[in-house]
C-alpha cells in the first residue's frame, strides 16, 4: 500500500486545480508517518525525536504533559503545485477510535467554508474499521443532507485485508469493506494497490467527480501488509498461509522498479544509483 502517497499527491494536484483551496484530513495511523513526513513536510528530525520519548512541544510549552504517541500527530501545511496552483492540507490529530475523526473533519470543513473558502475533506480509513466502526454509516448518511453536507468527501480505504489480525470473512458481511458507501449511491472504484498507474488514475478519476458532482466518492486500494500490526506481533501466527504467500513476493519498490526498466523509463544503473543514495 505504498502506492497512497502519489495517489494522494496526484489527488492534492487534481483538488488544487479544480479550485480547491483548503484540505482537511482525517485518518488512522496506517500510513500517517509516511504522509506527515513525506507529502506535509513533518520534519523527519521532530518525528525521530517524538519516537525517542520526547515531547513534540518546547518544554516551555509542556505544562506537565508528555504530548501524544507519534501516530495521533498532525500537521498543517502549504503545498505549491505548477501553474501556481496552492492547497493547504490540514491532518488533523486523531485518537486510537479511529474513525472518531471522521466528524470532526468534516465540521472544520464546514466551518471553512462558512468563512468563504472552497474547502473539502478527505477521509482515509483502513478496510475493518471502514465497515466496523458506525460513526462511519453516521457520517455516510449525513452527506447529501443540507445542514451537514461538505459538497462530497473524498475516501481513501487502504485496504492490508487484515482487521489487526483477523481475517475479511470474520469483519464484514460483505463481500468489500467499502460496500457501506452504496447506501447513498456513492460510486466505489476498487483498484489493485500495486499497479501504481491505475491508482493514479482512478484517484483523478475521483477528484473530478466530488469536483463535478459535489457528492462523495470511495477508493479502495487493495493491498497487504507486509510486517505485523507493530514490533511485537508476528503476523504467521495467526495468518501462515495469507504470510507464506506475502513473504514470497518482491516489495513494492522493487516491482516498480523492474516495471520501469522494462518500459525504458529507468535504466538499471540509475535504479542501483537510487538505491545506494537511500
Amino acid at each position: 500500500n505504498e502506492s497512497m502517497i502519489p495517489a494522494l499527491d496526484y489527488l492534492f494536484n487534481t483538488l488544487a486545480a479544480g479550485g480547491i483551496t483548503d484540505l482537511v484530513i482525517g485518518m488512522p495511523h496506517r500510513g500517517r508517518l509516511n504522509l506527515l513526513c513525506g507529502l506535509l513536510g513533518y520534519p523527519a528530525r521532530a518525528l525521530f525525536h517524538k519516537i525517542k520519548g520526547n515531547c513534540e512541544f518546547p518544554r516551555e510549552l509542556e505544562a506537565g504533559g508528555s504530548g501524544d504517541v507519534i501516530s495521533h500527530i498532525g500537521i498543517s501545511t502549504e503545498i505549491a503545485y505548477p501553474e501556481d496552483k496552492k492547497i493547504t492540507v490540514s491532518l488533523l490529530t486523531n485518537p486510537s477510535h479511529l474513525e472518531a475523526v471522521n466528524a470532526v473533519a468534516n465540521g472544520k470543513t464546514r466551518a471553512k467554508q462558512a468563512q468563504g473558502k472552497n474547502a473539502a475533506t478527505l477521509l482515509i480509513h483502513g478496510d475493518a474499521a471502514f465497515c466496523g466502526q458506525g460513526c462511519v454509516t453516521e457520517t455516510i448518511g449525513l452527506s447529501n443532507l443540507p445542514f451537514y453536507t461538505t459538497n462530497g468527501t473524498v475516501h481513501l480505504i487502504v485496504n492490508n485485508q487484515l482487521g489487526f489480525t483477523t481475517p475479511p470473512e470474520h469483519y464484514k458481511s460483505t463481500r468489500y469493506a467499502s460496500d457501506v458507501g452504496k447506501m447513498v449511491n456513492t460510486p466505489i472504484f476498487t483498484v489493485n494497490a500495486e499497479k501504481i498507474d491505475d491508482v493514479v488514475r482512478v484517484m483523478k478519476i475521483a477528484a473530478e467527480y466530488k469536483l463535478k458532482f459535489k457528492k462523495d466518492v470511495i477508493v479502495e486500494l487493495l493491498g497487504y501488509r507486509r510486517h505485523g500490526h507493530n514490533e511485537l506481533d508476528e503476523p504467521a501466527f495467526t495468518q501462515p498461509k495469507m504470510y507464506n504467500v506475502i513473504r514470497k513476493r518482491e516489495t513494492f519498490p522493487t516491482i516498480m522498479t523492474k516495471d520501469l526498466i522494462s518500459k525504458n523509463i529507468f535504466n538499471a544503473d540509475s535504479a542501483k544509483a537510487v538505491r545506494t543514495n537511500r
